[in-house]
């Protein structure tokens, strides 16, 4: 298992309890690296050791790539608040399996497929079809990824691959598809996972629980709104949907693709603070740079250089009333990605998808990662 990277030192904070946190995360990451490398650990002991290393770094880098500065005062009171470094080790934990965790797709996913027209309208126009597929308040899978495709011009919003599902059904109102990078298959893609917002309908008890511990995260994080903004069928709210082609779909899924804002987050949030959960489709705020993780160059390759892919995107519509993806959603997505790779607990994840078929179990449990330690 990956244990990610050592949490940088001398970073300063004009904020003296964000830095004295930040402290007290780089010295208990050094400590428990130290009872590592002694050599006189047990092999499950030095397991349970490793895990306490990545959710102290989850912490400390949740102070880092906080996905906003309220997020990162949150991250620094509950780290002073802790009374011995067990806590710390269990903050990081919290947070691991009920923040970061939820923004990692497993491979239970099924993407959806859409049923077979049997008898297709005709459109003279691409105009005509975009209309025809628009719906502003999306409340199904079918009905986002429809109104997805037809706001982002039945294209991939970060590649520009057509849609060939699309191309198929109504090839006479595109251009030749040379005009297009690439021709493929896309999917509809939820920011904010799908789960999240069937979670407040579910009966059973530890998923109850689950939901109210994403809730609670993210409105101490600052997102006091997003329960009322994305619960229940809201979750296929276009602000929380982009149409990916089935490649980039499944990096974005897997954390191995996010995207950040091209310029600074802060301002965008202070410019639009009174309206924190609605995207927005002014051109300056919809600019974003593709990222991967820097430190595995392979992605890089297959995204950049293979699939052509643009290292600076533009979100555009020709539909106003069709809203593009929320930055802030992207935001908390870009977050956990970073956490996720800079503490380890991406491979770590990793590693929880190879077992499934060794050892079936909840990916989301909060008892799934005692198998790994026998």
């Amino acid at each position: 298992m990956s244990t990610g990277v050592t949490l940088p030192t001398g970073r300063h904070y004009s904020n003296h309890a964000t830095g004295a946190a930040y402290i007290r995360c780089c010295e208990l990451e050094q400590h428990v690296s130290g009872e590592i490398d002694s050599g006189q650990l047990s092999e499950k002991t030095k397991k349970e050791k490793l895990r306490d290393l990545m959710h102290v770094r989850v912490a400390g880098y949740l102070i880092i790539h906080a996905p906003r500065e309220e997020a990162r005062e949150y991250m620094a009171a509950s780290i002073n608040a802790c009374r011995d470094d067990s806590e710390i080790i269990e903050l990081g934990k919290f947070h691991e399996q009920h923040f970061l965790r939820l923004f990692r797709r497993f491979c239970d996913y099924t993407p959806h497929q859409s049923e077979p027209d049997s008898e297709l309208p005709s459109f003279s126009n691409l105009r005509e079809l975009i209309q025809s597929k628009s719906i502003p308040a999306p409340r199904t899978q079918s009905e986002a990824k429809e109104s997805a495709l037809a706001r982002d011009g039945f294209c991939c919003i970060v590649s520009g691959t057509m849609d060939a599902q699309t191309y198929i059904k109504y090839r006479n109102v595109f251009s030749e598809p040379k005009s297009f990078p690439s021709v493929d298959l896309t999917q509809c893609c939820h920011i904010i996972p799908e789960g999240v917002g069937r979670f407040s309908t579910k009966t059973v008890a530890d998923k109850r629980a689950r939901a109210s511990n994403v809730w609670m995260i993210l409105n101490n994080f600052g997102y006091h709104q997003i329960e009322e903004a994305l619960g229940e069928s809201k979750i296929h709210l276009l602000a929380n949907i982009s149409t990916l082609r089935g490649l980039l779909h499944e990096f974005f899924d897997t954390m191995y693709l996010w995207l950040e804002p091209t310029v600074g987050f802060a301002e965008f949030v202070h410019a639009h603070e009174s309206r924190p959960f609605k995207s927005s489709n002014q051109s300056n705020d919809n600019e974003y740079q593709a990222c991967v993780p820097p430190d595995i160059p392979e992605y890089a390759d297959i995204i950049f250089e293979i699939h052509k892919v643009p290292r600076i995107v533009k979100f555009t519509t020709t539909e106003s009333r069709l809203i593009l993806p929320s930055r802030e959603y992207l935001a908390l997505h870009a977050a956990c990605c970073k956490v996720a790779h800079m503490s380890g607990a991406a491979g770590f994840y990793d590693q929880l998808e190879r077992d499934y078929d060794k050892y079936p179990f909840n990916f989301m449990s909060s008892e799934t990662d005692s198998h790994l330690l026998d």
